[in-house]
């Protein structure tokens, strides 16, 4: 069976946009559209637009590192370490 690709719906592209741009300026307005009870192709490329920015968020948070008092005091023990002469 050969793989086809089928190329989203003009409104659900147009959809998709919208939702990640208002979702990351508006977020209110945001949660108060996703509420509608449309199933248009447009409000479903909304909604998934919505969702991609929370999941890019949430990536985000991940990769930063959390600055706690215990990484603080990791880093000054690494650098207490690195004035030390070494042994001879």
């Amino acid at each position: 069976m050969p793989d086809e690709q089928t190329t989203p719906d003009a409104g659900y592209i147009k959809g998709f946009n919208e939702g990640y741009i208002i979702t990351k300026h508006m977020p209110e307005l945001s949660d108060c559209v996703v509420q509608a009870r449309n199933e248009s192709p447009r409000l479903e490329g909304f909604r998934d637009g919505r969702k991609q920015l929370v999941l890019e968020k949430i990536a985000e948070q991940h990769k930063t590192p959390l600055k706690t008092e215990q990484n603080k005091d990791i880093r000054q023990e690494t650098r207490k370490d690195r004035d030390l002469e070494p042994d001879r």
